[in-house]
C-alpha cells in the first residue's frame, strides 16, 4: 500500500514530506519506500507474457503491476515465481 501511495512522487517531494511529517511512523514508511520498495523490480517482461500466449495490449501493464505488487508484498521471488503467478492470475 505504501508503494501505491508514494510511487508517483518525486524524490524531492518525498524528502520534503519526510522532513515535514513530524511523525516518526510516517517518516519511517517514507524511508522504507526509498530504501527498499522503490528498488524492487520484476524480472518478467512483455516478451515473457507473449511466450505465455498473452496477446500484447493494455493487459500487459495490468499483469506486470500485479506481479510487482505481489513481489513487494513478499508473495513471490524470482522469475520462476513471477511466471507461475502470471499463469495463475491469467486463468
Amino acid at each position: 500500500e505504501i508503494y501505491r501511495v508514494l510511487e508517483g512522487l518525486s524524490l524531492e517531494g518525498l524528502i520534503f514530506m519526510a522532513a515535514k511529517a513530524g511523525n516518526k511512523r510516517i517518516t519511517s514508511k517514507i524511508e522504507r519506500f526509498l530504501t527498499h520498495y522503490s528498488k524492487v523490480k520484476t524480472r518478467v517482461r512483455g516478451d515473457d507474457l507473449k511466450k505465455l500466449g498473452i496477446k500484447p495490449g493494455p493487459l500487459y501493464s495490468e499483469i506486470l503491476k500485479k506481479v510487482l505488487y505481489a513481489a513487494l508484498d513478499g508473495k513471490i521471488r524470482g522469475k520462476r515465481d513471477e511466471l507461475k503467478f502470471i499463469k495463475e492470475i491469467s486463468k
